[in-house]
């Protein structure tokens, strides 16, 4: 598993936001490996989510989102499928301790959200969106 949760709110260094990145650390993943990324945001936005997610998908092929709080979710991506009855599944190979921790993210695992844009090396205008977010919350038009 790789982690990307490397960023101080409210923004995130563009590089750890495109294509050329996420092909990185899909060539850093054992196989069947597991990527999983916290996108942090405010309540009600999903813009930075989508643009996330529209990347990830150009290189992972298998994507769902966990909406753990209304302000965060993270974006789980593999090669390998990724859905509720296989964390499920692999919850009952934890430790007894973990395995409500697990349970638990099987149950708020949903499809990824569609509509983002993807970024690039080249563009990636993450700053942008984040305070277009922050504004946008900050004024009430959500």
């Amino acid at each position: 598993m790789i982690s990307v949760d490397a960023y101080r709110q409210p923004y995130i260094p563009f590089y750890l936001t495109t294509k050329e990145f996420f092909e990185t650390v899909r060539d850093r993943l054992a196989p069947g490996g597991v990527l999983i990324v916290n996108a942090g945001h405010p309540e009600g936005q999903d813009d930075l989510e989508k643009v996330l997610t529209a990347t990830i998908a150009e290189v992972f092929p298998n994507l769902a989102r966990d909406p753990i709080e209304a302000t965060n979710t993270l974006i789980v991506a593999s090669e390998a499928p990724v859905s509720r009855d296989r964390l499920n599944g692999a919850a009952a190979t934890l430790p007894a301790e973990l395995r409500p921790t697990a349970t638990a993210a099987a149950r708020r695992l949903a499809p990824p959200l569609e509509g983002g844009e993807v970024y690039t090396d080249d563009r990636a205008p993450v700053e942008w969106l984040i305070d277009k977010s922050i504004v946008e919350y900050a004024s009430g038009d959500e």
